[in-house]
């Protein structure tokens, strides 16, 4: 009897052995997947920004042609960022990685990112370097440390000129026109006027897109979108401004104010008559 309960024992460790492996293996679920993390400095300081915006966009699988993209906004109080639930398999090389601060660009990048660029959605991807290899699940994968291998980003500039002229056949430059470039929210980063003969350009404009608008007496108010981009000179060439066609040629606020004054006038005068001739009686 004993024997018999000593086979059974045998047998029933033998099969923990060979199912253990079993529910040791790691679930296809966030818990088994990579992920990538790194520190940021802005304008040369590890510090904490609550604007930035870090996204990894990458295949489904090894070999699917769909991608998911993983974002985090701001860093902690150290530069460092982190972003989870990759899917593990992936080649690293196959991953793009964006930084994306409004007026800011990327000046240094660690060895772990790619130095080439690529527009994606509208934004500015970098791969990830093949030396990662294949992306392991439950792996964290550091781009760069703290110290000196950081991605670095830096305030960056462009410039914005053209020339504002009337939109007749024989277009004539438009003197002390009024320019601002604005966000799409309505912030104003940067204003002018034209000089003479309508020209006009605007230095170290923060890069990014926005709004331009100009505005001048006796013309309708322009308005356009407009990118500007890094170390570039963005040329709008020529702005033709619409007469507002009020009375006389005067814009509508002149229209108003002359009847108004018309109407003013009006009334003193019959009031004036009025009164003489009630007195007359």
């Amino acid at each position: 009897m004993m024997r018999d309960i000593f086979k059974i024992a045998l047998v029933m460790v033998a099969v923990a052995i060979v199912i253990a492996p079993v529910f040791d293996e790691p679930s296809s679920g966030d818990s088994f997947s990579a992920s990538i993390e790194g520190y940021v400095k802005v304008n040369g300081v590890l510090a904490y920004n609550d604007s930035i915006e870090i996204t990894i966009h990458y295949p489904l699988a090894p070999l699917a042609s769909e991608y998911t993209k993983k974002s985090v906004i701001g860093l902690d109080d150290s530069g460092h960022f982190r972003i989870d639930g990759i899917t593990s398999g992936v080649s690293a090389s196959s991953c793009h990685i964006s930084f994306t601060l409004n007026g800011y660009s990327i000046s240094n990048l660690p060895s772990q990112i790619q130095s080439t660029s690529e527009v994606i959605d509208g934004k500015l991807y970098y791969r990830l370097s093949p030396s990662l290899g294949t992306l392991i699940g439950d792996t964290t994968y550091t781009l760069g440390d703290n110290d000196l291998y950081s991605i670095s980003m830096f305030r960056s500039y462009g410039s914005v000129n053209g020339r504002i002229v009337t939109d007749t056949t024989t277009p004539v430059g438009l003197n002390s026109a009024s320019i601002s470039i604005e966000t799409k929210g309505g912030a104003t980063i940067a204003t002018a006027k034209t000089s003479d003969g309508g020209y006009f350009n605007i230095d170290k404009c923060s890069t990014g897109s926005y709004v331009i608008i100009v505005k001048m007496n006796g013309y309708k108010t322009y308005s356009s979108d407009i990118v500007i981009e890094q170390t570039k000179s963005t040329n709008l060439g020529e702005i033709r401004m619409s007469s507002d066609n009020g009375l006389f040629g005067m814009d509508f606020n002149h229209v108003l104010m002359s009847l108004a004054a018309i109407i003013t006038i009006a009334i003193v005068l019959f009031t004036t008559v009025y009164m003489i001739h009630s007195k007359r009686k």
